[in-house]
């Protein structure tokens, strides 16, 4: 899987933050897989400014799950400096979302982009469940329409 652009008319949601002494390694530089937590962080926080906590979903029984994940590393970035992890849905199917990141320094600088795919499982049977309805329109009304987006989110999923 290769990170994909953001889509021109994306809603993105920037996050800022400095890198903690134990993300990095004993070069001193961020260990390149806490790139994957900084994408974490900014699904979650996007997710929260749409106005969906992740762990509302968890208590209404619902888990997204990552089914894939790719990032493409261009710059290293130490100890204390500032970071910025931009989000924002790239695509939604019925029972999955497409997140992607950039993850850049204080001046700009591309230091980490990537994807996630992530599926919606039913938590009690973890099974691939349809996103809620409510979460869906929620996200077009934040986002826009997503490339990618289903047509018809009434149909069964497999």
């Amino acid at each position: 899987m290769t990170p994909e652009p953001f889509p021109p008319d994306a809603r993105v949601r920037s996050l800022r933050m400095r890198v903690r002494y134990g993300e990095t390694d004993k070069m001193g530089v961020v260990y390149h897989p806490n790139f994957f937590r900084f994408f974490e962080l900014g699904r979650t926080e996007y997710l929260r400014d749409a106005g969906l906590a992740y762990a509302e979903l968890e208590r209404r029984g619902f888990l997204l799950v990552v089914t894939e994940a790719a990032a493409r590393f261009h710059a290293n970035v130490g100890y204390d400096e500032e970071i910025v992890i931009r989000t924002t849905v790239h695509s939604m199917g019925r029972a999955s979302l497409r997140f992607v990141y950039a993850v850049e320094d204080a001046a700009g600088r591309l230091l980490c982009d990537g994807s996630t795919e992530l599926a919606c499982v039913e938590a009690a049977r973890r099974r691939p469940a349809r996103l809620p309805p409510d979460v869906v329109s929620l996200l077009r009304s934040t986002q826009g329409h997503p490339t990618g987006f289903s047509s018809n989110m009434n149909e069964s999923v497999t």
